[in-house]
């Protein structure tokens, strides 16, 4: 049985070109991009892989709806946030619920359904090159920036090599 990843932000540059590679690597791959009224897909418009991945449509800071899709998901890739910066400061509290409120959300979702991994990506530091390699490394490995262990009540963190 293949494995089900979950990518938010799926709709960004980094966030398509990792759909892209999970699907050559045999997954199941839930897209979420950001829901907007001409059901545009960002980047994933081009992806050559689009008939083989399914596309959401939702907004991380929604608590119920990141439940609801990250059910029946062995790992989360969670690329989604807001990025322009001039903009955060005339407008903080958008970026306040979305990359972190946000953030919380996806990781309690992900702890109450039982993820096996879930993977925050603070991308906006990385080569695009070096984050696609160490995605693909930790799809593959078991050592987590983040693992929850639900008998003991708290996650633990890891380092990125």
């Amino acid at each position: 049985m293949s494995k089900r990843a979950l990518i938010t932000g799926a709709d960004g540059f980094i966030g398509s070109h990792l759909t892209e590679m999970l699907v050559a690597e045999g997954y199941q791959v839930k897209a979420l991009t950001q829901y907007n009224s001409f059901n545009d897909w960002g980047w994933l418009e081009d992806v050559a892989c689009k008939d083989g991945i399914e596309v959401l449509s939702g907004d991380v800071r929604d608590p119920h709806y990141c439940k609801h899709i990250t059910k029946n998901t062995d790992i989360v890739f969670h690329l989604t946030a807001l990025i322009a910066i001039p903009y955060s400061y005339v407008a903080p509290d958008i970026y306040v619920d979305t990359n972190i409120k946000g953030t919380l959300n996806i990781c309690q979702a992900a702890r109450d359904n039982d993820v096996e991994r879930c993977r925050y990506v603070r991308y906006f530091t990385m080569k695009t090159a070096e984050f696609i390699r160490r995605a693909r490394r930790y799809s593959r490995q078991a050592d987590l920036e983040f693992q929850y262990d639900p008998r003991r009540g708290k996650g633990s963190h890891g380092q990125i090599s």
